[in-house]
Parts: C-alpha cells; sequence; structure tokens
C-alpha cells in the first residue's frame, strides 16, 4: 500500500492499522512532506513500513514498492 502521512479524518499510519488488522502483513510505504516527528519516529523502526521523503522520483517510489514486495514474498516463502 502507498499512502501519504497525513490525510484528511485518519491519519495514513492509523489507516494502515486498520487495513493491517484485515489484511496481517500488509506491507505500506508512507510519502510524506511534512509529518511531526511523533509521527515519523516509531514508523522508521518498523520493518512493515517504508517512508518516502516527497519530492521523490518515480525511480525511488518503484524502488520502495519493489521492496516492500519482495520483502513480503520472502516472508510467505520462508513459512
Amino acid at each position: 500500500m502507498v499512502s501519504d502521512v497525513m490525510l484528511p479524518g485518519d491519519d495514513g499510519p492509523t489507516l494502515v492499522a486498520k487495513l493491517q488488522a484485515l489484511q496481517p502483513g500488509l506491507r505500506c510505504v508512507f510519502c510524506t512532506g511534512f509529518a511531526p516527528e511523533e509521527v515519523l519516529g516509531p514508523l522508521a523502526s518498523r520493518r512493515d513500513v517504508r517512508i518516502l521523503q516527497k519530492p521523490f522520483s518515480r525511480d525511488e517510489l518503484l524502488l520502495l514498492v519493489r521492496r516492500a514486495l519482495d520483502e513480503r514474498l520472502a516472508e510467505q516463502t520462508a513459512g
């Protein structure tokens, strides 16, 4: 999943937590131009989350999405 950190209503981390309850193992790439340290701090250390700072290139986005998919696949095949 690719999401901005700041969203109207729920923020990105809240949205991902809700979706991960439905789909355990869901990976997320958060895009952000600005996010308070209290939001980014805990997220930065999570294995299922990648943070992409705006502005970013298409190649940077593709690389992080590819990594997230590869990590998920590796976990699934490892058992």
